[in-house]
């Protein structure tokens, strides 16, 4: 995921590099050393381009630590912010369903206690209400 991310990002600066590094090493004439000459090069320079060759290899190992730990973390980091939508989308989907339970309930209730008298429809309470006499409703 972080690969392909990466290489979407990078494509086109990595073509413009290549096509002037291309372009540079035509302006290089190509350096050719025979065996003899390779023998004229103090071994103090040899040992000196080995070590520096050696820490490139030990700074190219470090990086690659580096990024698999930075991978790692933002790969769990990207499963623990899954998991917290998929926790606030079922706390959601819960209150929608209350809601319209709610709602459902509350229709049924006031449907089943409602009379027909003429016209209008009154609640139950509200008939048993109006028929008690004044005494009793204070």
């Amino acid at each position: 995921m972080l690969m392909a991310a990466y290489n979407l990002c990078v494509g086109s600066l990595r073509n413009s590099h290549s096509a002037r590094r291309a372009a540079a090493m035509q302006l290089i004439r190509p350096i050719k050393f025979s065996k003899e000459e390779r023998k004229l090069i103090p071994s103090a320079v040899v040992d000196e381009i080995l070590s520096l060759n050696y820490l490139d290899v030990e700074l190219y190992k470090h990086a690659e630590k580096l990024y698999a730990k930075q991978e790692k973390f933002l790969l769990s980091k990207a499963q623990l912010q899954d998991k917290d939508d998929l926790e606030v989308l079922s706390w959601l989907l819960f209150f929608i369903c209350l809601g319209v339970g709610m709602f459902l309930f509350a229709v049924v209730i006031s449907l089943r206690y409602r009379v027909r008298i003429g016209k209008d429809f009154i609640p139950l309470w509200l008939r048993r209400l109006l028929s008690m006499p004044v005494h009793e409703k204070l």
